[in-house]
């Protein structure tokens, strides 16, 4: 006598798959919720590292700003605008974004083969990814270099000439 290998179990009000004792759909939404919570996990992990990622870009020319307050109060008394003032901070901001990202395709480049098995369904170097990361990172960098980059612009000539 050839049994079926799945079977209906009728209990209260659902109906159940049942293999081997098992309850097929039990299961499922088990397997279900724990790949959910990984990804939410995974989430979480990369948005912390983004922020991460923004306030160390933020720190980093603030820092440079900061350092350099006499030298663009001297170009603003010599004539220079605000504009060119921006235009030269968010410049190097953004050189260091690049660097930062031209060093980050490097790396993983380089550690493919380590990577490879950690990845589900995706290519260490596909290129989709590749461009959708760079471009949040730039994106996010641009708005970290941004705010540096507008104070340095209001920086008055006479205050930042007297302060040191």
């Amino acid at each position: 006598m050839r049994t079926e290998p799945f079977v209906a179990a009728t209990r209260g009000r659902g109906v159940r798959l049942v293999r081997d004792g098992l309850v097929v759909a039990q299961v499922a939404c088990a397997l279900m919720l724990l790949i959910g919570a990984g990804l939410l996990l995974a989430m979480a992990f990369s948005g912390v590292a983004l922020f991460l990622a923004a306030v160390g870009i933020y720190g980093v020319l603030a820092y440079m700003v900061a350092q350099r307050t006499k030298e663009i109060g001297i170009r603003v008394a010599l004539g220079s605008g605000a504009d060119r003032i921006f235009k030269l901070i968010l410049r190097e901001g953004l050189t260091i974004l690049a660097l930062g990202l031209a060093l980050g395709i490097a790396g993983a480049y380089a550690l493919r083969r380590f990577i490879e098995n950690q990845l589900y369904e995706v290519q260490p170097m596909d290129p989709v990814v590749l461009v959708t990361v760079c471009g949040m990172l730039g994106l996010v960098a641009l708005v970290a270099c941004l705010i540096p980059a507008h104070r340095a612009s209001r920086v008055d000539p006479i205050v930042a000439l007297r302060r040191e």
